[in-house]
């Protein structure tokens, strides 16, 4: 195979054009075409910068009798002997420089090494601890033990990732600092050959500007190629993950941005927000396109991606001012449009029942002597609105058979919908539609006995506050009346009054204490992990 049709594989193989090739090596686009037709060759020089471009030998190059040009290069970069010699070389060369070193010199290098190594070590721990949270939060959408794995799978990929790139820097690092001073260069030069190359370089110097190469020495070592090839599968990992997260957010967006171009008759705040969506899809399409060229090892387009970055932040500005301007001509009604009314259920009365509203402490009740009801029979009413329904569930609070007295929404979302959308065309929004949990008070109607025994039931749970006027009693709940430590495996039992460590029962001191307050007594445990050793 001719040197002209292995430029071109390699070419093609790595994505660039003949313009994109020439640029990189500063010659014209006809230099490049007049090579690969093999009507001339290039300059030493350019044929070194072409190697080191596509990572291959100039042997494999310019040697007619390669003919299969792939094949050569994965045997040399698959080649596992040359790493083990190379790695055998590294480990020779600095045995024998640490041996023609003074204590003192090997102590500096020592530590030396030591200060890169913990500098690495601890910027290592915070950049992949944040990578791997940030890129965590893209699936948010998950259960939070889901998030909390892919987290730690992340940020063991990326410590992974971080050591294997350290141990690259440290390597290369210790052989330009100090091996390279130690390595004995072999002067096995014929003086004809010496002769030939001063002669060519003179030559050189005086017709063609002076090219500086790496210098052959501070060149890694064959073996970190195989910790490269790891850290850079690993990377790609991490990019594969950010990709899926990447992809998922983006069809969020472009369902989202459905829904707000078909809303865009109702108020042009739907244009602002649909353009601004459309900015963030392309900001979305651009990180998609570069993990994916990364990951396939394909050159970027770097010219799409401005255009695509700067229609992006333009419209994201259009849509942003349009959004704004939209927004100012709304008018925010806080009350509601919706008329209330009073629903109600019956319950029947249980040993320790305790009845609270899911609004929490901020609640009022009202309770009513009504002796014509039974005994076991409680009333509970409340205002809400005409499309919510009253409902309860047991929550069992400290041992006490608490129930907690909640509104649900029992319509259709669909005339909720059509009536926001109504409202929106006037340009006016009320803040509450109807579909949320009210804070009425709740009104309790029993017999008297009954209403007695619900509120001291209720204050061996909360500290209360009683207001009776004109045969009603308004009770207001102003606090817990039990406080202990988080995180202590147990339990109060209210019926009781005590306290109950479930687990390791021994090992827990528990101080139980007293604060007045003007509501009442408040009961706060303070519990210390204690474990006693035994005597020796």
């Amino acid at each position: 195979m001719k040197f002209g049709d292995k430029l071109i594989q390699l070419r093609k193989k790595n994505g660039l054009s003949q313009e994109e090739l020439a640029e990189k090596l500063g010659v014209s686009r006809q230099s490049v075409s007049k090579w690969e037709s093999n009507n001339t060759y290039p300059e030493t020089d350019k044929i070194v910068q072409i190697c080191n471009l596509f990572d291959c030998s100039m042997d494999d190059l310019i040697n007619d009798k390669v003919v299969d040009l792939d094949q050569t290069l994965r045997k040399n970069k698959n080649n596992f002997n040359e790493a083990m010699d190379s790695f055998l070389e590294f480990v020779t060369k600095t045995v024998e420089m640490f041996s023609s070193m003074t204590f003192l010199s090997g102590l500096k290098c020592i530590f030396e090494l030591f200060l890169i190594g913990l500098a690495l070590f601890l910027s290592g721990k915070l950049i992949c601890f944040l990578a791997a949270h940030i890129v965590a939060n893209l699936f948010q959408f998950l259960n939070y033990q889901t998030v909390k794995q892919i987290e730690n799978i992340l940020m063991n990929i990326l410590y992974l990732i971080w050591f294997i790139g350290s141990i690259i820097v440290m390597i290369h690092t210790f052989k330009i600092r100090y091996l390279n001073y130690f390595i004995k260069e072999k002067k096995e030069i014929k003086e004809d050959e010496k002769g030939e190359r001063e002669e060519k370089n003179e030559k050189k110097e005086k017709n063609e500007p002076r090219i500086v190469i790496r210098d052959e020495k501070d060149k890694p070592f064959a073996f970190l190629k195989i910790l490269s090839k790891i850290m850079i599968f690993c990377v790609k990992v991490v990019v594969s993950f950010m990709l899926l997260g990447i992809t998922i957010a983006t069809i969020c967006i472009v369902i989202t941005g459905a829904i707000s171009a078909a809303l865009i008759p109702y108020n042009m705040i739907f244009l602002g927000s649909t353009l601004a969506i459309i900015g963030c899809l392309l900001f979305m399409t651009i990180l998609l396109i570069i993990g994916i060229y990364f990951i396939i090892h394909k050159n970027v387009k770097w010219t799409a991606i401005l255009i695509m970055f700067f229609s992006a932040i333009l419209a994201l500005g259009i849509g942003a001012g349009i959004g704004f301007i939209s927004l100012k001509d709304l008018t925010f009604i806080e009350e509601s449009k919706l008329a209330t009314e009073e629903k109600s259920l019956t319950v029947n009365y249980e040993d320790n029942m305790v009845i609270e509203s899911g609004t929490g402490l901020s609640s009022i009740y009202y309770y009513h002597i009504d002796n014509t009801i039974p005994e076991n029979q409680i009333k509970i009413t409340k205002e809400t609105y005409p499309k919510n329904e009253l409902y309860y569930y047991n929550h069992h609070m400290d041992q006490m058979n608490d129930i907690v007295i909640y509104t649900r929404f029992n319509g259709e979302y669909k005339e909720i919908i059509e009536d926001i959308l109504k409202d929106l065309k006037e340009k006016k929004i009320y803040m509450d539609y109807g579909n949320y949990d009210t804070d009425y008070p709740i009104t309790i109607t029993a017999n008297e006995k009954t209403i007695n025994q619900l509120i001291e039931n209720a204050k061996k749970l909360y500290l209360i506050e009683v207001v009776e006027e004109n045969g009603e009693k308004t009770v207001y709940f102003r606090d817990y009346k039990v406080y202990f430590p988080y995180g202590v495996e147990g339990y109060y039992d209210a019926r009781k009054d005590e306290l109950h460590i479930e687990e390791y029962e021994d090992d827990y001191s528990c101080i139980r204490s007293i604060t007045e307050t003007e509501w009442g007594d408040k009961i706060i445990f303070s519990c210390k992990y204690q474990i006693e050793e035994d005597d020796e």
